[in-house]
């Protein structure tokens, strides 16, 4: 076929055709473009990332270096603290060497407390106390029996649920725990808790239902008695021993009384013979503890409780060799010159010698003032040549300040005036005039 003549192409749609291809070829350039600098930031960004990517390796390997340096520090430290701790020793011929590894030394300890608790052959030696399903000493039950199998390191048979049954020592040693629990109770409660292949721990929690199941309960009872209990008969040692057990059993069952608590109760219970006391506790800044309560009452109750003693009894007796306490019949043996001492040479005594020879008597009895100052003493109430207690005569004031030896020497003509006492002081004094009857007569 000829080609169209050049006549026949339309001038205008050849130039609308030159015009959009140009507009295409446009387009594909600006998009050429924008894909060009959209590639360009991303390898800037690529380039940017690999840059830090760089730095934080280069920062890890130097931070990897001080590690490993530091490492090695402290390898060569604990060598070092391992050398000093551990110094080698010398032993000895055929000396067993030392433990030196604290696992192996624990071990062995524990290995010793095993066969002495193997050994053990009744356990109530240990647990002096037998529980039966109604006793109300469990607490204490408890304590001892944990204390026990604390000192043979076997605790963890009734405390810790770990069982390691395929263990051969392990099961040996649940099986002496196991023996010593049904021997520290009576049968009947051991039939209660008793089954067929049961470990330690499950025959201990079985007597713990026994005895704190149902605590809600048991713990409302146990707080209502706890709050009215009061002392009534009861010693003060007794009083406060079942309080602090009622305290004691409240905190097993979850109920804890705090020791201020406690101590209000003991106050609140006293009975009217130590009433005093709450006000002297109540008022004391800090407020007491309970074992300072119990001994203060402890010490309250040995004043009140001792008897009265009698008032003591004093007697002064000065006598002469051969005077009897008890004869009444005999009269005044007539004293030697200056039997009074000095006080025979003057006052009243001297006066009643007046008149002629008076000279000659008072030197006689200056002479014969050494020889009694030697031989009697000063006298007493008790009349030294009777033997008997006697009261200075006189009934008026002024007779009554006349006292001592020379108004007694005035009264020696009548004889002594012996003075009347009540039955019961000469009771008493009679054990003084026998044991003075008894020196007399040696």
């Amino acid at each position: 076929m000829a080609p169209e003549s050049p006549s026949l192409v339309d001038p205008a749609a050849a130039e609308a055709q030159r015009a959009q291809d140009a507009a295409d070829a446009k387009q594909r350039a600006a998009d050429q473009e924008k894909e060009r600098l959209a590639l360009a930031a991303a390898a800037a960004a690529a380039a940017k990332e690999a840059a830090a990517a760089k730095e934080r390796v280069r920062a890890a390997l130097e931070a990897l270096e001080l590690e490993r340096r530091a490492a090695a520090d402290l390898e060569r430290k604990a060598a070092d603290a391992h050398k000093l701790a551990n110094p080698p020793t010398h032993h000895d011929g055929g000396a067993d060497d030392d433990f030196h590894d604290a696992a192996a030394y624990e071990a062995a300890i524990i290995a010793n407390l095993h066969a002495q608790a193997a050994g053990v052959q009744n356990i109530r030696t240990l647990v002096p106390l037998v529980l039966d399903p109604g006793s109300t000493h469990y607490d204490r039950w408890r304590d001892l029996v944990l204390l026990i199998l604390e000192r043979y390191a076997l605790s963890s048979h009734v405390l810790s649920d770990a069982a390691h049954p395929t263990v051969p020592a392990w099961r040996r040693m649940d099986a002496v725990v196991l023996s010593w629990l049904f021997g520290a109770v009576t049968i009947e409660l051991m039939e209660t808790v008793r089954t067929r292949g049961s470990t330690a721990r499950t025959a201990w929690l079985g007597i713990e239902a026994q005895f704190l199941g149902n605590r809600e309960f048991r713990a409302l009872q146990l707080d209502a008695k706890f709050r009215i209990f009061t002392q009534g008969d009861l010693s003060i040692g007794d009083y406060c021993s079942k309080m602090k057990s009622m305290a004691d059993q409240l905190g097993d069952l979850g109920e804890v009384v705090h020791d201020r608590t406690l101590v209000l109760n003991v106050l609140r219970g006293l009975n009217e013979r130590y009433a005093h006391m709450r006000i002297h506790f109540r008022r004391t800044n800090p407020f007491p503890c309970f074992r300072d309560v119990r001994n203060d009452l402890l010490l309250e109750e040995l004043s009140v409780d001792a008897p009265a003693s009698a008032p003591p009894t004093a007697l002064l007796i000065s006598t002469t060799k051969g005077a009897s306490v008890g004869d009444s019949s005999r009269g005044p043996a007539a004293p030697s010159s200056g039997g009074f001492g000095r006080g025979s040479s003057g006052g009243s005594g001297g006066s009643a010698n007046t008149g002629t020879g008076g000279g000659g008597n008072r030197r006689r009895r200056r002479k014969g003032q050494g020889q009694a100052q030697a031989q009697a003493p000063w006298p007493s109430i008790y009349n030294p040549w009777t033997g008997q207690i006697t009261m200075w005569p006189g009934t008026s004031a002024g007779q009554q300040q006349q006292r001592g030896p020379a108004a007694h020497q005035q009264q020696r003509g009548n004889g002594p005036q012996q003075a009347t006492f009540h039955p019961a002081l000469l009771a008493a004094l009679q054990p003084q005039q026998a044991l003075f009857q008894q020196q007399t007569q040696q």
